[in-house]
């Protein structure tokens, strides 16, 4: 016959006054461990959501602004990543590799929708944690400025870590992570002011969910930004390991030399999960990367829609592009806007040759009239490759601002023609150093099939 129900409630509570006092303290622990060692080499299988809204003011000219513009983002993350031995101190601790298995992204501004994506041969990204936020990058090949620009966002799985305190902590206590912190979280390029706390809220059945809030302010792309940040994230005391995060991130930017004023919100949602495929994230793989990424690794690649491509460093930023022209605007560490790079496409030669050098100089005449004061320098350049590469340098006034002008004429053997013309303020020429040789020198011309044209 089964034992009445009040007498198992007894017995229950028998068995329960029966336990040590010693064995509840070891199950419910007054301070707390929230840490992912730094040895641990386990795979994360992450997905990511953002949400973006707002919108961005464009600047017409000088002083002058357009409408306002809706903007929407959507995209979605899931890729495996392994975590790696530091490159340094501080942020530079934070360093890790992981494979992409999807990356979709739909961008709206206004009634323009554009749907990047990342080529297959980059899906290998490694990352590495700075104060200005992840730097990513593609050991194989140059990833393109819109490739980069959609793996670059708000609450990077890496970065959620600086979250993490630095000792002990027990339900109530509030802490402040380093001051580059919250500057890393929120991928802002230059911080004046920064603050951010984090508290445990609460543990329950071995999960600790702690809230954290703060606020930038500073600069991206030198333009004065005001950010604020605030969430939460769920970290797994058995696991070790930080397994969903939601934060949102509200930013006003004024417009810049590069990019509109915007006004936004954004939304990331990250779940992270221990997995047992480790491909291709070997050991093997871990080893042979490098600490510090190379030039090339940190180099973009530009594919203008004319059969060419080149590389540049980040600092070259896309301003404006048609069918007819691309045009490339260089910033410096700070911000501040060094040169303008305009690209184009010139009517193509018979197989072999080229506009001559004085034809190309009278165009350069024709095109400035009177900006022009003289013309300083003529010069062809060895290519090693077979292209034909002629450098004119012209120095003139432009509302009363002294500039200089490097044109480059730029043929293939098989009679197609690229120009380049940079412009940069006389006294920040040495800023500009040879970074317009650099585009040019790597500038290729390619069949339609996407290979370089051979050289004769």
């Amino acid at each position: 016959m089964p034992a009445p129900l009040w007498r198992l409630r007894v017995t229950i509570t028998l068995i329960a006054l029966s336990v040590p006092l010693t064995s509840v303290l070891d199950a419910a622990p007054d301070e707390y461990t929230l840490s992912e060692p730094v040895d641990d080499q386990r795979i994360r299988a992450v997905s990511a959501k953002l949400d973006v809204t707002g919108q961005i003011t464009p600047t017409i000219s000088a002083g002058k602004t357009g409408k306002p513009l809706p903007l929407s983002v959507e995209a979605k993350f899931r890729f495996r990543e392994r975590r790696l031995s530091g490159a340094g101190r501080d942020a530079r601790t934070l360093r890790g590799v992981r494979y992409y298995e999807e990356v979709a992204a739909k961008i709206r501004v206004g009634e323009r929708e554009t749907a990047p994506r990342l080529q297959p041969g980059h899906r290998l990204i490694a990352a590495l944690g700075t104060r200005e936020g992840v730097e990513r990058y593609c050991p194989s090949a140059p990833l393109s400025r819109s490739e980069l620009d959609l793996l670059q966002t708000p609450g990077d799985s890496l970065a959620l870590l600086v979250l993490l305190p630095a000792a002990q902590v027990k339900i109530g206590d509030t802490w402040t992570p380093e001051s580059w912190a919250v500057q890393m979280l929120s991928e802002v390029e230059a911080a004046t002011k920064t603050e951010l706390t984090c508290k445990l809220i609460s543990v329950e059945r071995h999960v600790a969910r702690v809230s954290f809030a703060g606020k930038v302010e500073g600069a991206t792309l030198g333009a004065a930004a005001s950010l604020t940040v605030n969430g939460h994230y769920l970290f797994d005391l058995k696991q070790k390991l930080i397994t969903h995060a939601e934060i949102t991130q509200t930013e006003l930017r004024d417009s810049g030399p590069y990019n509109p004023a915007m006004n936004v919100k954004a939304t990331m949602i990250v779940d992270r999960k221990m997995t047992d495929d480790v491909t291709p994230l070997s050991d093997v793989l871990a080893k042979e990367l490098p600490l510090e990424p190379t030039l090339l690794n940190k180099a973009l690649v530009f594919r203008p829609p004319w059969n060419i491509e080149l590389i540049h460093d980040r600092n070259w930023h896309l301003f404006h592009q048609t069918s007819a022209v691309a045009v490339l605007r260089l910033l410096d560490e700070t911000g501040a806007f060094v040169s303008q790079c305009s690209i184009a496409p010139i009517v193509s030669a018979k197989p072999g040759e080229h506009t001559s050098e004085q034809q190309f100089q009278d165009d350069i005449r024709t095109s400035l009239g009177a900006q022009l004061k003289e013309i300083t320098k003529a010069e062809l350049i060895d290519s090693k490759d077979g292209r034909f590469l002629y450098r004119v340098t012209a120095v003139g006034e432009a509302n009363k601002r002294p500039l200089t002008w490097l044109y480059y004429l730029c043929a293939a053997p098989s009679g197609s023609q690229v120009s380049l013309v940079f412009v940069v303020d006389t006294k920040y020429v040495d800023r500009l150093g040879n970074r317009d040789l650099e585009i040019v020198n790597s500038l290729q011309f390619l069949t339609r099939g996407g290979e370089p044209t051979p050289a004769n």
